[in-house]
């Protein structure tokens, strides 16, 4: 019986998702680690760990672990911030998967500009921003427009678009250091899936995002879409890039999240990449798409070496992120009636905003649709009607 342990600091929709996909497997007894138990039970053991972030905590309470069951066979976690933490307590104990120099290539979003740069692969214009980096500098080596960011920032939090010179001024004066400065890359924003073992890419999958998810974490007005086109053609210049990109920094077996762009001029740059699935329900569109289970795909991937693809892309599919502009709880959805009436033959999965549900912070709203039909102008039609449609209002 081999001991997988998944570590994450609540049991999150998501999460629990992932630990049933490993639970499923045979020949393994899992073992989740929180920081408190969960208020629905779990299809596995659950040890508490008071701080999962934190080196010295997590380090107790694996040792802890390992007297008790055993060196573990796995230790994962999807969590972005616990990539490098779970990282260097792999190579402590001698545990196969990512080791910590890898996972600060992927973290560190200086390193990983200097990696993909030396790699060849394209990306924007960027500088660290320390402590004693002056405004002067950072407009000398990126350019205007720009954006600042946490080194080890993702999904668009903390991230902010500076304009001019005075504006520059004014967030360097008001944000902590250090941070990352690179030119703000206008283009259409894209995402990449890539499946990776032993360093080899298994298998790519493509989505577009409308708008991008810095405009759309910058607008709390704006609803944010993701596609999933069913044809795929014009992405097909940017596989080797991306591709190139997910191993150029180390990725050796899981799922790699990398977000690029299509520039005007036609060029793909590469934005940052996680070394880790992604986000936002983004298993739950793939898993349409092909009609293949993506959770399944990732822990057989990670747990056992297999690799149950490729599939084709059957479906054309959108997730459309609900939100609407303000503070507060929900107090009222307005449209679903019609949206549904227009366009219900196409909706596969749907969670709805709540009356009462508190607002949360990020593009993801408090609830999605999932949109599937074979033809891509239609689902894309479909989506982008449904966010006119369709408004959250809080209170």
């Amino acid at each position: 019986m081999r001991t997988v342990v998944f570590v994450a600091p609540f049991a999150l929709p998501t999460t629990r998702r992932v630990i049933e996909a490993v639970a499923r497997l045979a020949d393994v007894r899992v073992i989740a680690m929180l920081q408190e138990h969960p208020q629905e039970p779990l299809s596995c053991e659950v040890w508490i760990c008071p701080a999962v972030l934190d080196d010295a905590s997590l380090t107790g309470c694996l040792d802890r672990l390992v007297r008790q069951v055993g060196l573990p066979h796995r230790l994962l976690g999807i969590l972005e911030a616990l990539q490098e933490p779970l990282a260097r307590q792999r190579a402590r104990l001698g545990i196969e998967g990512m080791r910590p120099e890898t996972a600060n290539r992927f973290r560190d979003k200086d390193r990983m500009k200097a990696c993909l740069r030396e790699a060849g692969v394209g990306v924007a214009a960027s500088c660290r921003v320390d402590a004693h980096t002056t405004a002067d500098e950072i407009l000398e080596r990126v350019g205007l427009p720009l954006v600042l960011k946490p080194l080890a920032g993702a999904g668009a939090v903390a991230t902010v678009r500076v304009d001019d010179a005075a504006g520059l001024r004014t967030q360097l004066a008001a944000l902590p250091r250090p941070l990352i400065a690179e030119t703000f890359l206008s283009g259409a924003e894209h995402s990449m899936e890539v499946l990776v073992r032993g360093g080899e890419v298994l298998f790519h999958s493509v989505t577009r995002y409308l708008p991008s998810a810095l405009e759309v974490s910058n607008n709390p007005h704006l609803q944010w879409v993701v596609h999933l086109p069913r044809d795929t053609s014009a992405f097909a210049d940017a596989v080797p890039q991306v591709t190139r990109a997910v191993l150029a920094l180390g990725m050796d077996t899981g799922i790699a999240h990398a977000e690029w762009f299509r520039m005007p001029d036609g060029r793909v740059l590469i934005g940052e990449i996680g070394a880790r699935p992604p986000g936002a329900g983004f298993l739950d569109l793939h898993s349409h798409a092909h009609e293949a289970d993506w959770f399944d795909a990732w822990a057989r991937l990670v747990v056992d070496g297999t690799f149950a693809g490729p599939w084709p892309r059957r479906w054309s599919v959108a997730g459309v992120y609900l939100r609407g502009p303000g503070r507060g709880r929900v107090a009222a959805v307005e449209g679903l009636e019609r949206a549904q009436r227009d366009m219900g033959i196409h909706v596969v999965e749907a969670r709805l905003p709540q009356i009462g549900q508190p607002r949360r912070d990020g593009y993801e709203g408090e609830g999605f649709v999932v949109i599937r039909h074979r033809d891509d102008d239609t689902v894309r039609e479909a989506a982008l009607s449904l966010i006119r449609t369709v408004r959250v209002h809080y209170a």
